[in-house]
């Protein structure tokens, strides 16, 4: 999986900032939060976690 480093912040700047990671994940759709310098948690719009969701039903029923 790649991950964009724009698309990244750390667990700790999320803590401080929420409504920072909002606004980058409103602007990019997803956002990587991650912990002990590892991807831990995903933040996403709720118009991405739609499309993921569609595209997981799609595939599973293959």
């Amino acid at each position: 999986m790649k991950i964009d480093i724009d698309k990244i912040l750390p667990i700790s700047k999320v803590n401080q900032n929420f409504s920072e990671a909002a606004r980058l994940a409103d602007d990019y759709g997803v956002l990587t939060i991650m912990k002990n310098s590892k991807p831990k948690f995903v933040l996403m719009t709720f118009e991405k976690f739609q499309e993921y969701e569609a595209n997981k039903n799609n595939c599973s029923s293959k």
